[in-house]
């Protein structure tokens, strides 16, 4: 256990690393502490040993790397004997030597130091002993950006973080995050408040203290990240049965959903699944109803054609259109399927889980169109539009949504719409 220290202490000493810091030389000490090299995917972060909760981003993307994971670009992640990472190169598989962090240890397997060299930054941790159990973390990086964080636990289980951040001659934010645990006690939520500070007034000397008191009254609401649907999870092998009871639970979510007066006004319900790294939001789909106040408020400002059904989905909500919730709806083996489903298909799987994925996406799009357009389990919806953001253009993705829509809608529903939207 490290000898405990102020955060002021720990600071200064974060500082002085800082501005002594020799990269090729803290690469080569890290190094001779590795038992043994492995290859992540690059940009990954499962493998940080920071808690999610104390990152400056929480986030736990990426995986081990095989040579059919679409990418030639890794993390060469230095092991010691303790499996613990101690130094990141990154680069492409068979050269990478381009330094991107750097780990130092106590004897009691916590990471008391973390120098990220892109950001040029030096992270101190340390815990403090006082009526509860504590510790403090704190980084200063190129530019004299200073961040404080108070690390409040619960065991073994981080359940909040206080800090302050500030930028040279600004005075500093507060902010703090809390943690929501699942049944299970697993991090499900992490959530987050921020208070801005007068940027006007300029920072008195004690401004970091200052600002770390404000974010002990802080009561975290917003969501910064949300396991149900941002954890990692394995393709399995029974991902082939996936499709109709994933469907059928999507389907279920989504009616329950929608308003109860929405016969009147609904002009169609737009359902857009992402579809692959350069979508990078998770399962489940996001689903809008759009009504016809909208889009006759659109036509009236010169929207035509298929513009307009892009123009509605990107309206506020309130102005005639309305993002259902759906996360709330589905149990938790729906949501392990969508998250299984979005590992797949972020870029960094391994090819032949990315197609079986795709194809699947494919398969539950279609299956879920035919559920909500059918007056046996729904009830009456003008027009349904389930498409895939794909990279090809948003024109595409609408054709294959009323070319879906013929099949399920049928195709006067179509031709009604797209007779409106060209008037």
């Amino acid at each position: 256990m490290t000898t405990p220290m102020t955060w002021q202490a720990e600071l200064a000493l974060a500082e002085a690393r800082l501005a002594d810091l020799d990269i090729a030389d803290e690469v080569r000490e890290r190094a001779l502490s590795v038992a043994e090299w492995r290859d992540a995917v690059t940009e990954s972060t499962f493998y940080l040993p920071i808690p999610l909760m104390a990152r400056e981003r929480p986030t736990a993307t990426g995986r081990w790397s095989t040579t059919d994971a679409g990418t030639d670009f890794v993390d060469r992640v230095g092991l010691d004997d303790q499996g613990r990472p101690v130094v990141v190169l990154q680069g492409p598989r068979l050269t990478a030597d381009r330094p991107r962090y750097a780990w130092r240890y106590d004897g009691d397997d916590f990471a008391i130091e973390e120098i990220d060299f892109r950001k040029r930054s030096v992270r101190r941790q340390s815990y403090l002993v006082d009526a509860v159990a504590s510790s403090v973390a704190v980084s200063s990086a190129a530019g004299g950006l200073h961040d404080v964080r108070s690390l409040r636990w619960n065991g073994p289980q981080l359940r909040r973080v206080e800090g302050a951040r500030q930028v040279p001659g600004r005075t500093p934010a507060a902010f703090a995050r809390e943690a929501r645990l699942n049944h299970h006690g697993r991090l499900e939520l992490i959530l987050s408040e921020t208070e801005l500070p007068d940027f006007a007034q300029p920072p008195s000397p004690s401004a970091l203290a200052d600002a770390l008191r404000r974010a002990a009254h802080l009561r975290p609401t917003a969501i910064l990240w949300d396991g149900r649907v941002e954890d990692q999870e394995p393709w399995p092998a029974d991902s082939p049965a996936f499709a109709r009871p994933l469907a059928a639970a999507l389907h279920k979510a989504l009616v329950a959903a929608l308003p109860s007066n929405r016969d009147e006004r609904l002009a169609w319900l737009d359902i857009r699944f992402p579809y692959g790294k350069h979508d990078s939001r998770p399962l489940p789909p996001v689903a809008r109803t759009i009504d016809t106040g909208l889009v006759d408020a659109l036509l009236r400002s010169g929207s035509r054609g298929l513009d307009v059904i892009d123009d509605a989905w990107i309206s506020d909500d309130g102005e005639g259109a309305a993002t259902l919730s759906l996360i709330e709806r589905l149990d938790s083996t729906s949501l392990r399927m969508c998250r299984s489903i979005s590992t797949a298909l972020d870029g960094n799987a391994p090819q032949g889980e990315s197609r079986e994925a795709r194809a699947l996406l494919e398969d539950v799009a279609d299956q879920l169109a035919g559920l909500m357009t059918d007056p046996a389990h729904t009830p009456h919806i003008p027009l349904v539009l389930v498409r895939h953001e794909e990279t090809t253009g948003a024109s595409s993705s609408i054709t294959e949504a009323l070319d879906r829509a013929r099949r399920t809608s049928g195709v006067d529903a179509v031709a009604r719409l797209i007779a409106k939207i060209r008037a």
